[in-house]
């Protein structure tokens, strides 16, 4: 008569614990790929409302402004790394927008007083522009956002250079053509 072996052996634990732990490696591997990946994606998402949000931000005051400029904002020599639009208004305010990389800084001034601020926080990678382009028959700003493509792979990264458009003094040259 054959005894019944009531266990496991040495090896037969070992091998369980070995593909458990593998088992578990591979998991552990896997999850932090996605929570990277979650984190990527949260950030473009957010650098993409951040854009969409000062594009319109930026449209809207430079339809409003009478006059653009751009000037360094420390008072010293032009930067494209720290430069600062400058969009007068009618009614003694102005309105800047100031690089202050990775993010721009929209500053509403009455006077010498602050009356609003916010910032547009972008991509961590980018390098900022601005360009004022003083043909008429309506002044013109430009900012230009370039990606370093070296920071990204291609298939994260399709774009290299975005750029915002607006017309200076829109509503005024409109509300003028509408007056009799």
């Amino acid at each position: 008569m054959k005894r019944r072996r009531r266990g496991l052996t040495l090896i037969e634990m070992s091998v369980v614990i070995s593909m458990t732990a593998v088992v578990l490696s591979t998991m552990a591997v896997a999850l932090h790929t996605m929570f990277r990946i979650d984190r990527q994606v949260r950030q473009e998402l957010l650098a993409t409302d951040n854009l969409m949000r000062l594009s319109t931000q930026l449209r809207g005051d430079a339809h409003q402004a009478l006059s653009a400029a751009i000037d360094a904002a420390d008072g010293g020599e032009r930067n494209a790394a720290s430069d600062r639009l400058l969009l007068s208004m009618g009614d003694n305010r102005s309105i800047s927008f100031q690089i202050v990389a990775p993010r721009i800084e929209r500053l509403v001034r009455r006077g010498d007083a602050v009356e609003h601020r916010e910032s547009y926080r972008l991509a961590e990678n980018t390098s900022l522009k601005w360009l004022v382009d003083n043909e008429q028959p309506l002044t013109s700003v430009r900012l230009e956002i370039h990606y370093d493509s070296d920071e990204q792979p291609q298939p994260y990264r399709p774009v290299s250079m975005l750029s915002i458009d607006a017309a200076v003094g829109l509503d005024h040259a409109h509300a003028s053509r509408q007056e009799p």
